[in-house]
């Protein structure tokens, strides 16, 4: 997913896809997903995040990126619309169909990748899907197994109606 949204009174490209999440790991050797989680680490965390989804506007680090900000609160400023995209590209829209199937386990980095490699997707393929994608792609592995319903034929109908 790609948007556009106003940073330091410009508009900059965001790209918020699965592959996000192990760019955020390479850059800064954490997991993402918990430090987003972590109230005392939110506003340095919404800023490593805008700096990966904006693949740094040509920087090499955050440092220099920030730096090249005229207004130093820019990424504050942007903070809501820049979680609500992130927000946005975590959406599933699958269902589990088995009950129990809900997990309580943790999201992180780590289990998101190793799921995505289980459903055969490489990491380059990460960069096409967004995390919500992946997560609806696990749900479905797991609808596999699911005792489906019969789908009623023609031939079916015609013998219910004698």
């Amino acid at each position: 997913m790609k948007r556009l949204i106003e940073l330091d009174g410009r508009q900059v490209m965001f790209e918020a896809t699965a592959d996000t999440l192990r760019v955020y790991r390479e850059e800064f050797g954490e997991d993402m997903l918990k430090a987003l989680a972590d109230p005392e680490r939110i506003v340095e965390t919404i800023e490593r995040l805008a700096f990966v989804m904006a693949h740094g506007e040509g920087f090499t680090n955050i440092d220099e990126w920030k730096k090249g900000l005229n207004d130093r609160m820019a990424i504050f400023i942007a903070a809501e619309p820049i979680l609500s995209f992130w927000n946005e590209s975590m959406t599933t829209t699958v269902t589990p169909m088995k009950e129990g199937d809900a997990v309580s386990r943790p999201n992180t980095t780590a289990l998101l990748l190793l799921r995505a490699l289980q459903l055969g997707l490489s990491m380059e393929d990460l960069k096409l899907v967004t995390v919500g994608m992946v997560i609806d792609m696990m749900i479905e592995r797991g609808n596999d197994d699911y005792d489906w319903p019969k789908m009623a034929t023609q031939s079916d109908f015609d013998a219910f109606r004698g």
